[in-house]
């Protein structure tokens, strides 16, 4: 199991863990199998990963099997192409074996184990437990769900002259709600970009529209240097600049920069969430993510309990 570091997140939305904190569980080989059981008896979890996983748990076929307090959870699995441990995924016999295989049991987001760091492909024999090593695809995947979410980059090219061209940004945030938002750049010059404001877990969808002719645009979108915050940094508090804790690489730094979460709150506590920003807020260090630098970030939230529905 571990606790989200990044800014220590509220639950999710009908999650009954402590608010403030955001859960996530582990489970690789038949710890996979023990992780759900766990979900079936009522496990208090934001995020569950099932990693080579034997399967979803004895007699665990669907999600009505789990606990009617798990509606609410995210969950991701991933199985290295032959691993031989696929090949018992999915089957129970003479009441024998671990239930569903986790790669397609309903709403189960599966990842994929792609390369190691040298370029050669996760599979076979190894891959059971060559998925963990340090700076391959499948680690990368895995510390994406420990971890929140990041904004988008997208970056237009023409070899002359730009056309205007806009679009919407649509991608689920770290407690599996719905985001969008609108992007654009004009025209002329040869390059241009636009960064969001707002942090994905996972992206669904970038549109592009253009009121002329934009096909000698090129456009590529990926991941920026912006994380999400996990609870909301509240204007109130005046902390847009600056946070009461910041370590990098286990040193003590003051040199990232903070956006509030844009909500407003009117006086009968409604809560509503701006045009193209991040309800809880981001944080941007000054040292570049790069998969390998570990991000610590403490500042007071007054409602660290609100996870961005509104």
């Amino acid at each position: 199991m571990t606790e989200s570091p990044s800014s220590n997140p509220s639950s999710a939305p009908g999650d009954s863990v402590d608010s403030g904190h955001a859960y996530i569980f582990f489970g690789h080989s038949y710890g996979g199998a023990i992780l759900g059981l766990s979900e079936q008896d009522g496990l208090d979890a934001n995020r569950t990963l099932y990693v080579e996983p034997a399967g979803m748990g004895h007699d665990v076929w669907s999600p009505s099997d789990l606990h009617n307090t798990q509606p609410d959870v995210q969950r991701y699995s991933m199985s290295a192409p032959y691993d031989p441990i696929n090949a018992i995924q999915g089957v129970q016999l003479f009441g024998l074996g671990h239930g569903a295989d986790p790669n397609t049991f309903p709403g189960v987001t599966d990842l994929a184990t792609g390369n190691y760091a040298n370029g050669q492909p996760i599979m076979g024999l190894a891959a059971h437990n060559g998925v963990l090593t340090t700076g391959s695809d499948a680690w990368k995947n895995m510390n994406g769900v420990f971890t929140g979410g990041r904004n988008v980059v997208v970056t237009v090219t023409h070899a002359t002259s730009i056309v205007a061209v806009s679009g919407v940004i649509t991608g689920i945030d770290v407690y599996g709600v719905v985001r969008t938002e609108a992007w654009s750049v004009t025209a002329t010059g040869t390059s241009k970009t636009y960064v969001s404001l707002t942090a994905w877990k996972r992206i669904t969808s970038v549109t592009a529209t253009a009121a002329t002719d934009a096909s000698a645009d090129s456009i590529t979108v990926g991941d920026g240097d912006k994380l999400g915050l996990d609870v909301i940094l509240p204007v109130a508090l005046g902390l847009t600049a600056t946070a009461v804790k910041e370590v990098v690489a286990a040193a003590l730094v003051v040199t990232g920069v903070f956006v509030a979460g844009g909500i407003t709150i009117t006086s009968a506590g409604v809560i509503s969430v701006a045009a193209n920003a991040d309800p809880r807020g981001t944080y941007a260090p000054a040292t570049i993510p790069n998969g390998a630098t570990t991000y610590d970030v403490w500042y007071i939230s007054d409602i660290p309990e609100y996870s961005g529905g509104a």
